[in-house]
């Protein structure tokens, strides 16, 4: 008998990423890196999370651009089903 891992696929709150990226909460981002976990993304989320961090929490361009790329970097980009 083949035993196959199968990861889990989550989809994370726009919550769950600005708690990680503003206040240090990054074990759900750091099991994405480790592939213990698949996160999916769709474009309204990130664009959320960077009106979030830039009006709530004044950050700057340069950190917005950062942590856009950093959630792209390891989730996956999909299209929301209509």
């Amino acid at each position: 008998m083949k035993i196959v891992a199968t990861r889990a696929k989550v989809t994370l709150d726009t919550n769950v990423y600005v708690s990680a990226f503003q206040f240090g909460g990054m074990r759900l981002l750091h099991m994405a890196v480790d592939d213990d976990i698949e996160i999916a993304v769709s474009q309204p989320i990130v664009d959320e999370v960077i009106r979030v961090l830039r009006d709530k929490f004044h950050w700057d361009g340069y950190r917005l651009h950062d942590a856009s790329q950093q959630i792209l970097g390891f989730a996956r980009l999909v299209a929301p089903r209509s």
